[in-house]
């Protein structure tokens, strides 16, 4: 019936937001036992730095659900694909512009904003633009799979990212300090995420493209 199937999707949402909380949820308590509060405070503030790139990015992809969803029930595949394509590719060069941007003052605005207070290394930084520019075009990508319904790659992906992410980022804080976190990140994305959806899990979306 229509009321289980929306409950099943519900639920599959609802483990997808658990696994992302688990993911980054864990990153504060992971410094702060490992390093001390204060380099918390540098990770947040660079966490938050960055979502200058995110955050207004997300907010233009994030309707695109809904298009992608009305376009699969019209079967309007060039829609799709053409949706995708631009998509993604205007996420990913807005994000590599904005990044860049918040990278070349980040020192500049840190400053002005923490009243001096707190240093970012530039190494930490870098890192952050990186994962910025992952993340927006990441998400670009998963508008497109949530309006289509393709929600079991994702489980299994956010699931490969638990399980890799938080013993990297374990491993990677004890050797070379709050720049592990990020870098942790970084590689598990694209060993995870990116890398799965480019090999056994392409046909998943792929064959939804008409192609």
């Amino acid at each position: 019936s229509d009321g289980s199937a929306l409950l099943r999707t519900g639920g599959v949402f609802f483990v997808l937001q658990v696994g992302a909380m688990v993911a980054w949820g864990s990153d504060s308590l992971i410094v702060s036992s490992m390093l001390g509060a204060s380099q918390v405070a540098i990770l947040a503030v660079t966490y938050r730095l960055f979502q200058f790139v995110t955050q207004p990015l997300a907010m233009i992809t994030n309707p695109l659900w809904s298009g992608y969803a009305d376009a699969a029930a019209r079967k309007d595949t060039k829609y799709i694909r053409q949706t995708l394509k631009t998509s993604m590719v205007l996420s990913f060069s807005a994000a590599l512009v904005a990044a860049a941007i918040v990278l070349a003052s980040h020192r500049w605005l840190i400053a002005h904003w923490t009243s001096n207070s707190v240093e970012v290394p530039v190494v930490l930084a870098m890192g952050f633009a990186a994962w910025s520019v992952l993340d927006a075009t990441g998400n670009a990508f998963a508008m497109f799979l949530n309006g289509l319904g393709i929600l079991r790659p994702q489980l299994i992906a956010v699931a490969l990212f638990c399980l890799v992410a938080i013993p990297l980022k374990i491993v990677l804080v004890s050797q070379i300090g709050l720049v592990g976190i990020i870098l942790a990140s970084l590689i598990s994305y694209v060993l995870t995420v990116a890398v799965p959806y480019l090999t056994f899990l392409r046909p998943a979306w792929t064959n939804r493209l008409g192609t």
